[in-house]
């Protein structure tokens, strides 16, 4: 109690030590705790919430937290983290039964696999969210189509039919054309540079020249849209990174 240090850290309720800091949490879980213990851990914190019938804010964002993907990828050590990660996802819907009609848990599900290049288990996740969105009235699959864009763009990285690639990298920017264009659209069109780096060489010149129309609409789209601030700084997922690779994509293609 009196140690400066672990003051720094910790502080004491009742008979409890609780970290001050999350991200000291997280090092501790990953470095300290198996992957088995804290999926167990996890999924029973799951069907607890799951199970309460009068829970408050806190503890309905906590049950919200345990199906994303990104929560739990972060938790997990990264040995063996795909496996976890299925395992994880495949008991939760044995535990929260009702997870599996639910087309968000199976668009998390699909999240994970794409993250780690399982882009054919992925589609079949995304497939079923779709099944299951389409027999919910006026349910909004926003979400589910930036991650199909997604992960046709990402099979198209992996093909080497420049037919296939196209083909793929179209149906991506059909889907993420009509959207909003808030930042989980751009976050998306932002990988328009990588496929730029890897496959713009396979394309017909037919093919180069859409490619480029469609650059040119996204940057369009970026600078009309009222979520676009160009005098914020540039980080990894922000519309500003996205306008600037797109600008990018624009400036290479004008030397050739």
């Amino acid at each position: 109690r009196d140690n400066v240090y672990f003051n720094q850290l910790f502080r004491l309720n009742d008979n409890h030590v609780i970290s001050k800091s999350s991200l000291f949490s997280i090092s501790l879980l990953n470095n300290f705790f198996s992957s088995a213990y804290i999926t167990d851990k996890m999924l029973d914190l799951a069907e607890k919430y799951n199970s309460l019938k009068d829970t408050g804010r806190t503890e309905r964002e906590l049950f919200k937290s345990l199906l994303r993907f990104s929560f739990a990828e972060r938790l997990l050590p990264e040995k063996g983290k795909l496996n976890s990660l299925a395992k994880y996802y495949e008991e939760l819907k044995i535990r929260v039964g009702w997870l599996k009609f639910d087309p968000h848990f199976w668009l998390q599900y699909g999240m994970a696999r794409m993250n780690y290049g399982q882009l054919e288990k992925a589609q079949s996740n995304l497939s079923e969210a779709y099944v299951l969105a389409s027999g919910k009235q006026n349910y909004d699959t926003s979400y589910l189509d930036t991650q199909q864009a997604r992960l046709y763009i990402l099979q198209s990285l992996e093909e080497n039919d420049g037919n296939l690639i196209w083909g793929l990298f179209q149906k991506a920017h059909n889907i993420l054309a009509p959207l909003e264009d808030d930042i989980y659209k751009f976050r998306q069109v932002a990988t328009y540079k990588r496929f730029f780096e890897k496959k713009y060489s396979t394309l017909s010149n037919k093919n180069k020249t859409l490619f480029k129309n469609y650059v040119i609409k996204m940057k369009k789209s970026i600078e009309s849209s009222p979520f676009f601030n160009p005098n914020v700084s540039s980080t990894e997922y922000s519309m500003s990174s996205c306008h600037y690779a797109l600008a990018e994509i624009l400036s290479e293609i004008q030397l050739e």
